[in-house]
């Protein structure tokens, strides 16, 4: 009988096997509050109208097919496209949706990080608010890891403040 140690211990994040989709280690685990309720906060993070909002590099952004046609639906598989320049697109692969909570993404076509999980967690907060979680498990070389691991913290809740600013704007865009 093998020992305990031989088997891989399954990592959990809001009821998702993390070691189904990647063995990548957790580098960043950030959270904030946002002033707007869930459904305006899932909506600013999902929207390809209004992801240029909060992704910095982003000049639009897009759903398509691995062929890159059009999706008929957003769902796991689909691609999130964000045009940076020209011809030159980051593209990152739904693999889990949960509409109005849980968008876990698996990052493509990049050289470093080799493999990135993402994980974008929308919950409603006690105090009426809404707290934003969000989780990268990121394969780099392990001499970048400590690096990685003080420097996406950091983006990361840069990253949530500008979504929750994005969606607080929104909402208030809807009531006025």
């Amino acid at each position: 009988m093998p020992a305990l140690e031989d088997y891989r211990s399954v990592r959990t994040v809001a009821g998702i096997d993390v070691d189904s989709f990647t063995s990548a280690p957790l580098l960043a685990s950030v959270s904030v509050i946002c002033r707007a309720a869930p459904e305006s906060v899932w909506r600013t993070i999902v929207d390809p109208d209004l992801i240029p909002k909060w992704v910095v590099f982003a000049r639009r952004a897009a759903y398509c097919c691995e062929s890159g046609d059009p999706v008929v639906s957003i769902g796991p598989g689909a691609i999130r496209k964000f045009n940076v320049f020209k011809d030159f697109d980051v593209r990152e692969r739904v693999e889990v949706w949960e509409p109005p909570r849980i968008l876990g993404y698996r990052t493509l076509d990049m050289w470093i990080p080799r493999d990135q999980l993402g994980l974008f967690i929308v919950d409603a907060a006690v105090s009426g608010d809404t707290r934003i979680s969000c989780y990268q498990f990121v394969n780099i070389p392990a001499l970048l890891r400590p690096v990685f691991r003080l420097l996406l913290p950091v983006v990361f809740k840069w990253v949530l403040g500008r979504i929750a600013r994005a969606a607080a704007a929104e909402e208030g865009r809807g009531a006025g």
